[in-house]
């Protein structure tokens, strides 16, 4: 059995600890960007899920004031229902330019401008103005926002790289063979 020689022993060692040493530090390094990382994401992740489902109860109530209008063109004790109901539309249009301006650092330029935009244009005009729009107006408008929100859905996933996420991820069931 060879033996090593004692000049060479510390050296050895100290090779050993210096490769140890750059090891961990890169280990450390790169373990905490993924801890950043991580967390960015599910901040960025949490601000679009409360944009989303903020997105979708405006459908909602679009899809409400919808029929509401249609009728208050023949039934004028329905105006009421429908000046609730742009109150309402206002109050979520609020909430969603609030969501955007909380989560302004964490969401890409882009995506900033088309909340922006949907935000705008949610407003029909203020309060009073849904009870009188017209019906023609009011579902192009309505189709307008529906494209919005959809762009916007989109956007929001791809920004988030679902569809690699969901092709990584590796399947949960299990395969039986006879």
């Amino acid at each position: 059995m060879a033996t090593l020689s004692p000049f060479l022993v510390p050296g050895l060692t100290i090779t050993i600890s210096v490769a140890a040493a750059v090891i961990s530090y890169y280990n450390y390094r790169l373990k905490k960007t993924l801890n950043i990382k991580n967390q960015l994401f599910n901040e960025k992740l949490k601000k679009y899920i409360e944009l989303s489902r903020k997105l979708a109860e405006f459908i909602e109530l679009l899809d409400v004031a919808g029929p509401t209008l249609n009728q208050s063109q023949h039934d004028h004790s329905v105006r009421e229902l429908l000046l609730e109901q742009a109150e309402k539309a206002n109050r979520l249009g609020q909430e969603i330019e609030y969501l955007v301006i909380d989560a302004h650092m964490l969401v890409p330029g882009k995506i900033i401008s088309q909340l922006m935009d949907f935000v705008t244009t949610q407003n029909m005009g203020g309060t009073g103005e849904l009870s009188k729009m017209d019906r023609v107006s009011y579902w192009k408008n309505e189709e307008l926002f529906r494209k919005k929100a959809e762009r916007l859905i989109r956007a929001f996933r791809e920004d988030l790289h679902v569809e690699k996420l969901s092709f990584s991820m590796p399947s949960k069931t299990t395969r039986r063979d006879g």
